[in-house]
């Protein structure tokens, strides 16, 4: 497919779809000046009063038909901008809105999308700077074939269109004071978090030295190329060196995935200064093995969007009773929701990674194992999150 064919398709928009993510198709200059629910109405909105008035539904659709930014329970952000990064990046200009934020470079925040009837959460890094004087933020989104939010925002999201978003959050974050010597280390889609420490430390100023290595599969991959090399070139205290493993350019030093030649050579102290890593999983164990190995971990700061999910195990025991459905199943060591996908359920759940909490189920008896903070729990009748829990033997859940 041609560029040009690219951006056609891109261009192609279904408004029952942009119905469904919760906004509105168009966003008026009325709704922009008016999108700060008044403090007193917010008030009156919540009494007792209005919820008995609109109940079974609750005000937020009435709130919706008269505004699309309006909310009592969340924060709406309104897509004013939409540009292609690569073939499969996409960068979305939203404005939050007044009440929002302010975020710190490296955070985070949710969003919130309904497709198909069913609500889908994902977690996405902010990629502007902190200090953007125009209120607006930036999320630079890579459209995931399995990706249900990625591939909408990819594909159908236009200008207009409306949005809940978090708050942001995240201890992936710039030191404060500002470090003298820092390294920013990112691969594919996780040079997110650290292209918005660099444009923030950009931003204020900073005259310490920076090192950002950035792994991508070619050139055609390389998101933000542009604009990194123009900071490389117009900032002598900012060295950008990047890294394909698909392609051997002309003067690369070097090819392939991160490892110690490439820290050795070229930030020779690495293991002296503030690292921040964010990239796939395989290279965020290959960097915590290489920190570790060095005794440098106090330095080491790494962001993981995708847990680590462990793959059947013959060795596991017990039975999985999915007690509402009157289903059970072979314990075979994954986390209970990917059993109970498998089994014809369909559970809620959003980001599947222990952060959203959509996948909240009650387990009525047996042990699980948190695998996001590795806690064990013995105990009956709580409430687990099935998308990082595994069972350690018999286990019943209220599904």
């Amino acid at each position: 497919m041609s560029q040009a064919q690219l951006e056609r398709s891109e261009d192609r928009f279904v408004p029952e779809r942009a119905q469904e993510a919760g906004g509105s198709v168009h966003a008026g200059p009325l709704q922009a000046r008016t999108r700060r629910l008044p403090r007193p109405l917010r008030r009156v909105l919540r009494s007792r009063v209005v919820e008995l008035a609109t109940t079974p539904h609750g005000v937020e659709p009435y709130l919706r038909m008269v505004n699309p930014l309006w909310s009592i329970e969340t924060t709406r952000a309104l897509l004013v901008d939409k540009r292609r990064e690569t073939r499969d990046v996409t960068t979305l200009v939203l404005d939050p809105g007044p009440d929002w934020g302010p975020h710190e470079a490296g955070q985070h925040v949710r969003i919130d999308v309904e497709l198909d009837g069913r609500r889908r959460t994902r977690y996405f890094s902010v990629s502007s700077s902190a200090h953007r004087h125009d209120g607006l933020i930036t999320l630079t989104i890579k459209a995931n074939p399995d990706g249900f939010v990625s591939r909408f925002t990819h594909t159908h999201a236009r200008t207009g269109l409306v949005i809940d978003i978090s708050e942001p959050r995240g201890e992936f974050v710039l030191p404060t004071p500002r470090p003298e010597r820092l390294l920013l280390v990112s691969g594919g889609s996780g040079i997110t978090p650290c292209m918005s420490m660099l444009r923030t430390l950009l931003d204020e100023g900073h005259a310490g030295e920076v090192s950002f290595l950035h792994y991508a599969k070619t050139s055609q991959d390389r998101i933000f190329g542009a604009e990194l090399d123009d900071i490389a070139a117009r900032h002598d205290h900012v060295l950008v060196e990047t890294i394909y493993s698909d392609e051997d350019p002309d003067g690369a030093r070097f090819t392939g995935f991160l490892d110690r030649e490439h820290l050795d050579t070229l930030v020779p102290d690495w293991t002296g200064m503030p690292a921040y890593v964010c990239g796939p999983p395989p290279m965020l164990d290959t960097a915590e093995e290489l920190w570790g190995s060095a005794e440098a971990m106090d330095n080491f700061h790494i962001e993981r969007f995708t847990l680590r999910v462990p793959s059947a195990d013959a060795d596991a025991d017990g039975m999985v009773r999915l007690c509402g459905s009157d289903i059970e199943v072979e314990n075979d060591g994954r986390p209970l929701l990917v059993q109970a996908e498998d089994a014809g359920l369909e559970p809620e759940y959003g980001c599947r990674m222990g952060i959203c909490k959509t996948c909240t189920t009650r387990k009525i008896a047996g042990t699980t194992q948190n695998l996001s903070s590795g806690d064990v729990s013995q105990e009956d009748d709580e409430d687990i999150q099935i998308c990082v829990s595994v069972a350690l033997g018999d286990v019943e859940l209220d599904l």
